[in-house]
């Protein structure tokens, strides 16, 4: 029969070392455990949706023209860094809703920051 390594963490010692941080065994403790760990997976999951998805595009902005096209599929804007001059400068990620506010003249020329 083969043993689980000590180093491998399972439900059942996720359990008992939750209950012995918490340093209480009461029921109501105790019957709270699996809600805990639900909600870390949760945690977790959101924070780590994107790891080993993300990929890396290169495009070239032209004047008079605000499109970029997005590559096969995008799903997020993470984002966005604008080289000038050689110069790699990050860019704001900022919602569509935002954007139409702060920049009405869709003619404006110069180097965005959004």
């Amino acid at each position: 029969m083969a043993t689980t390594p000590s180093w491998v963490m399972t439900y059942n010692s996720l359990t008992s070392t939750v209950l012995q941080y918490l340093e209480r065994s009461d029921a109501a403790v105790v019957n709270a455990i699996p809600t805990f760990i639900t909600l870390c997976e949760f945690e977790i999951a959101q924070n780590i949706k994107t790891l080993g998805q993300m990929e890396v595009v290169d495009s070239n902005m032209n004047i008079g023209n605000p499109v970029i096209p997005k590559p096969a599929r995008w799903r997020k804007t993470t984002s966005m860094t604008l080289s000038v001059s050689g110069q790699k400068q990050p860019m704001l990620v900022r919602k569509l809703e935002y954007l139409n506010a702060y920049a009405q003249d869709v003619t404006a020329t110069g180097i965005p920051l959004y």
